[in-house]
């Protein structure tokens, strides 16, 4: 896909950018209970856990982008990182979504490096405001794709059997809905970082 045709284009770096990882961070890290206390953590819902990332990111959303029928998110969380997997009917059609906050740029760099190594190529899809690289794994259900997109600091991996394109305009769309809630958050507690989404009716 030419980068004018890309669906990432519509990511902009806008001003509320800045505050994108501190609300990423509090919904992935801090609206769940736990089942451990181990390095990773397995989480569930709770009823005050209104803007977990895994339940901000809806079944739907992620189905109508990508073409297929999945289920609720069950959620992983490690330190600066929530993994929601989404599971389906059929396995070839679970989608697999890692957030990450306090991604640098040389971070990005080298974990690309890295993968480029393993995977034997990415292939950069960056724009304005956005840096953004994809790989494809064969595997028995079919060819797995992983898109990984930054913005500001705050870095987001869709692995799924979907096309390019409907894994660009899901990343498009998680990244709005993250930019939106931390527009809500902002505005609706001013004086310290929200995790819920305000219940005023």
């Amino acid at each position: 896909m030419t980068p004018s045709t890309s669906p990432l284009l519509r990511i902009r770096r806008r001003t509320t950018t800045a505050l994108l990882l501190g609300s990423v961070a509090a919904i992935t890290l801090g609206a769940c209970s736990t089942s451990s206390t181990s390095a990773t953590t397995t989480t569930r819902p709770t009823a005050a856990a209104k803007t977990s990332v895994c339940r901000l990111i809806t079944p739907a959303q992620v189905g109508t982008a990508l073409g297929r029928t999945v289920n609720a998110a069950s959620a992983t969380t490690r330190a600066k990182s929530t993994t929601c997997t989404y599971s389906a009917a059929s396995k070839s059609d679970a989608v697999l979504i890692v957030f990450h906050g306090g991604v640098s740029q040389s971070d990005a760099a080298s974990q690309q490096a890295s993968l480029a190594i393993s995977h034997g190529s990415t292939t950069d899809v960056s724009g304005p405001g956005f840096t953004a690289y994809y790989f494809t794994t064969p595997t028995t259900g079919g060819t797995v794709t992983t898109l990984v997109t930054l913005v500001g600091q705050t870095q987001v991996a869709i692995n799924s059997t979907a096309s390019l394109n409907q894994e660009e305009a899901l990343a498009t769309q998680i990244f709005d809905t993250l930019q939106a809630q931390t527009t809500s958050s902002s505005t609706t507690s001013p004086t310290a970082p929200s995790t819920t989404t305000s219940t005023h009716p």
